[in-house]
């Protein structure tokens, strides 16, 4: 063997050590299901820095649970806008074998509705909450599937999923879905590997973003959405303003996008 077979071996060798070391491990929280709780409360402890989120995972011997978190404005538009993926591999792969999209975004019927918020923030937040409740679709992507089809909440079995309203503007997203319809076995060795994403889009020539949001994110045109903080009020969505669609006149670079994201990692 020569100089330059060692060292290309040398070098795979610390491809694969450096692919192994970023894996990011993540130990599920076992919990005690409760047959009058269908959201458990989970720990935030973790955090994605791109996206400012908070987010958990637990499990029991039915369920897994997944906890998130939005308090950024321009990641709480995005999610409500273009809707949050959450994927799962039960082979620890990063690649999508199940996926669900929810809200559905700007694919669905059911969109979020203009509203007129008050500075009263518990008025706001039910408010917000309402429409919330309504968003009662979601998109299933299966067997691998890269385009998803639409359900009603209603109809699909082993899945539950809300959103819910926080008192300054932020979304709490929590998931719960059953293993059986993950196909995934308590005594597998493997890891389940579950990604967190936001479509990332690119803007048309000269226009703005399809689902209707600046290029920095934000909440689709027409909508609003108020935070109350220290007795000021921030609104968002509103046109021309940060968060919302650009005002006429206004031009964008041929190649830009409106960020999205998409990280990964693995439950041992």
């Amino acid at each position: 063997m020569n100089f330059a077979s060692i060292k290309y071996i040398l070098v795979l060798i610390v491809v694969f050590c450096n692919a192994c070391s970023t894996q990011k491990l993540i130990t599920a929280a076992k919990i005690k299901p409760e047959s009058n709780v269908v959201f458990p409360e989970i720990p935030l402890s973790l955090y994605y820095r791109e996206a400012q989120i908070r987010y958990g995972i637990a499990q029991d011997s039915l369920n897994f649970y997944v906890a998130i978190e939005a308090v950024e404005p321009i990641t709480c538009g995005k999610i409500l806008s273009r809707g949050l993926l959450v994927s799962f591999n039960t082979n620890g792969k990063k690649k999508q074998e199940f996926g669900i999209k929810y809200p559905v975004g700007a694919m669905g019927k059911q969109k979020m509705e203009p509203m007129n918020l008050t500075g009263n923030a518990m008025q706001n937040r039910a408010a917000i909450q309402e429409q919330l409740d309504n968003l009662q679709e979601l998109m299933l992507f299966e067997n691998g599937e890269t385009e998803g089809g639409v359900y009603p909440l209603a109809m699909i079995k082993g899945i539950k999923v809300k959103l819910t309203a926080t008192d300054f503007g932020g979304i709490i997203y929590q998931l719960r879905i059953s293993k059986n319809r993950l196909k995934y076995s308590p005594s597998s060795e493997k890891l389940l590997g579950i990604g967190i994403a936001i479509e990332a889009i690119r803007a048309p020539l000269g226009g703005p973003v399809p689902d209707g949001t600046s290029m920095s994110g934000g909440m689709p045109a027409g909508q609003s959405m108020t935070q109350t903080m220290n007795g000021q009020q921030q609104m968002m969505g509103q046109p021309g303003m940060m968060g919302g669609r650009q005002p006429m006149g206004s031009k964008m670079r041929n190649d830009s996008y409106s960020l999205g994201f998409n990280f990964w990692f693995f439950v041992k």
